[in-house]
């Protein structure tokens, strides 16, 4: 009696911790943070591969050398998070250089922002990008999405139907 007793109580608590990652992630992105995983080693040792970077959006007035924005530099098709070596122009469309921690030298660009707010770099998470990337095949996510549906309905029935002792 006391093992389905044990059982119950970790499907209850898994539940618990599913439903708790879910609405931390959604109260996080209502107010302003993001995520995204790391694709190149440029910003080692701060962060490298495989890492998620979490982002909170900055007024461009408030950027400073030394802050790591996310933004996508002229020409490019994919964001960059590297750190600020200079901040150039007027404050509401500041002109950045930036320059990976990894690099021997600044990037070539000098990129000038377009908009209000920018993401900064406020945390990182080690190795739980590699998730994030793997799931970016449309093939993966579907399933992954499967995967995470079935676990948790499985485990909704089990916890519903489990037989219950009579007092």
């Amino acid at each position: 009696m006391r093992v389905i007793g044990l059982q119950r109580a970790l499907r209850v608590a898994l539940l618990v911790a599913l439903a708790a990652f879910v609405a931390a992630g959604v109260a996080a992105r209502d107010h302003g943070y993001r995520i995204s995983p790391v694709l190149s080693a440029s910003m080692v040792p701060a962060f490298g591969p495989g890492d998620v970077l979490v982002t909170e959006l900055v007024p461009a007035s408030r950027l400073r050398p030394g802050m790591v924005p996310v933004i996508v530099p002229p020409g490019e098709t994919m964001p960059y998070a590297h750190r600020i070596t200079t901040v150039q122009g007027p404050p509401d469309r500041p002109i950045l250089t930036t320059k990976g921690d990894a690099n021997p030298v600044p990037d070539t660009w000098h990129a000038q922002l377009a908009t209000g707010e920018v993401p900064v770099v406020v945390r990182t998470v080690p190795e739980v990008g590699r998730v994030l990337l793997w799931m970016r095949g449309e093939r993966y996510r579907s399933f992954g999405l499967l995967l995470v549906g079935l676990v948790a309905t499985v485990a909704g029935l089990r916890l519903c139907t489990a037989s219950r002792p009579r007092p």
